[in-house]
């Protein structure tokens, strides 16, 4: 991947890359600019804050380096069941948001938590961009660094 986004993005896509970061499912759980979710980290800094090499690691190995905000938990309840994601206390329940961007929270009683650790593995899939040819990575990386800012010159020919 990293090879044909090398050494330099230009002549990216600006629509493309817009289009990508909600059909490849990024603006489910992360905001860039006014726009997605929460659950995983604001990329609206990204393209300040990391290199390309760090950002595709980022995207395709994402259990890699987890930041301790966006973590996820392994718990155990008592009524058997297992379950992973990122979790959220509000009063006396936890709402787990599992790896299904589309799911709803599952939410239990603290009471019921039998035990709480913290997981290795990042609440991003894996492979969320595997289907993507070299051009629309290309349009999709050029986007989060951009900060969707159609005029960057990640855009220009």
């Amino acid at each position: 991947a990293l090879a044909a986004l090398s050494p330099e993005i230009k002549g990216a896509n600006f629509d493309s890359g817009h289009n990508l970061f909600h059909a490849a499912n990024c603006a489910k759980c992360h905001r860039l600019g006014s726009e997605g979710g929460a659950i995983g980290p604001d990329l609206s800094t990204a393209g300040r804050k990391f290199s390309l090499p760090d950002l595709m690691d980022a995207m395709l190995e994402p259990s890699k380096a987890i930041s301790d905000q966006y973590g996820s938990q392994q718990l155990q309840l008592s009524d058997g069941r297992s379950l992973v994601g990122r979790v959220v206390e509000i009063g006396d329940e936890l709402h787990i948001y599992t790896t299904d961007a589309n799911a709803a929270a599952i939410v239990v009683k603290k009471a019921d938590v039998e035990e709480m650790k913290v997981s290795p593995i990042s609440q991003m899939p894996l492979g969320c961009v595997d289907a993507l040819n070299q051009q629309e990575l290309k349009d999709l990386v050029a986007y989060i660094l951009s900060a969707g800012d159609r005029n960057a010159k990640v855009f220009k020919p």
